[in-house]
């Protein structure tokens, strides 16, 4: 049995909690006190959120020590840059309010394959205390309406991660040809669009998407609305790979240079 935010093999134990008499308060006071000791320490942790299989809403996975900002190691200045942006948008909803704009934020992670987008992610989320709602659409258990209703439900103070959009759709057509079963439980194109700023889209919500090939993206997905900032993260400079070295080695800077 998976028991726990960590979701590792566990055998439950079981406790009896009994008292004397009819008053069962000081029972229900001990439990009160040992969900809000597991709350305090979940404070020190940034839940992994992923969508039941049966279409129950959204679950807590695991729970994880944040990822510092320290160990992803980038270009000078582009993670403040973005963090910056997101506590601009989570600070600001009126601003958007006297717009008449939608009040949510897309966030575009773009480069290679292995350059760290995944792990970025996880960096900023734990950097802002957020959780991580993670959206797989090429799964086959969702369908348009289930797209819509998973970005509404998804929990507050949360990033919805969707990765590798670029595996789900090419242009506007589907990587994958499914039987006809799976056509009907499945997203598209259009749904996607629709469920990013349509208008049952959910207020103040943070998304991030991942893909290894801009170039084959629908320039309908990259516009702002939907993708208000891209960050293109490339192999490593020359400055990362003298930080990446003495990140292992701090004591051999003269050899992180030869390196780099």
């Amino acid at each position: 049995m998976l028991l726990g935010g960590n979701r590792q093999p566990t055998n439950p134990e079981y406790l009896d909690i009994l008292t004397w008499g009819t008053d069962n308060k000081i029972i229900k006071d001990f439990i009160s006190a040992a969900i809000d000791h597991c709350l305090e320490k979940d404070n020190d942790t940034i839940g992994i959120y992923e969508l039941h299989r049966w279409g129950l809403g959204w679950m807590k996975a695991q729970a994880k020590k944040p990822r510092g900002m320290d160990t992803v190691v980038l270009d000078k200045g582009l993670s403040q840059s973005l963090i910056d942006d997101i506590k601009w948008f989570k600070s600001n909803p009126l601003w958007y309010k006297d717009k008449g704009v939608p009040y949510r934020r897309g966030y575009l992670l773009y480069g290679p394959p292995g350059t760290g987008k995944t792990s970025f992610t996880q960096a900023i989320a734990g950097e802002l205390k957020l959780n991580i709602c993670y959206l797989n659409l090429s799964g086959g258990n969702l369908c348009d309406d289930g797209l819509n209703r998973a970005l509404n439900d998804a929990p507050q103070d949360s990033i919805i991660l969707l990765e590798d959009i670029d595996g789900i759709f090419v242009q506007r057509e589907e990587v994958r040809k499914e039987d006809h079963w799976r056509r009907r439980r499945r997203v598209t194109f259009s749904g996607l669009l629709n469920a990013l700023d349509g208008v049952r889209s959910q207020e103040g919500r943070i998304l991030f998407m991942t893909t290894n090939h801009k170039e084959k993206l629908d320039p309908a997905l990259l516009r702002p609305g939907r993708c208000d900032f891209h960050v293109k993260l490339n192999n490593a400079s020359q400055i990362q790979l003298e930080k990446l070295f003495t990140k292992f080695n701090p004591n051999h800077q003269q050899e992180a240079i030869e390196f780099a």
